[in-house]
């Protein structure tokens, strides 16, 4: 799967440096797996749910860190690429 991602981790990292190696992680796990669903996504990722933004568009949350991070994703499945 393709990422549209890592300036947003490594800006995010800069700031709060602990967070740096568990965001590296998961980004690591994204683009080296190829996810066609959600319950696909949800195999690797177990700390994640699925949420509507107010415009009705779904959206995935990852809980990094800890849960002291939430990654938020617009995933596209057929296109095979996310962004956060």
């Amino acid at each position: 799967m393709h990422s549209i991602v890592h300036a947003a981790i490594n800006r995010f990292g800069a700031i709060h440096p602990d967070a740096q190696v568990s965001l590296n992680a998961w980004a690591q796990l994204a683009s080296k797996n190829k996810f066609s669903t959600f319950n696909g996504l949800k195999a690797i990722f177990l700390n994640m749910d699925a949420v509507k933004n107010k415009n009705g568009d779904s959206l995935t949350v990852f809980n990094i860190h800890g849960n002291a991070v939430r990654l938020v994703a617009a995933i596209h499945y057929k296109r095979k690429y996310f962004l956060c």
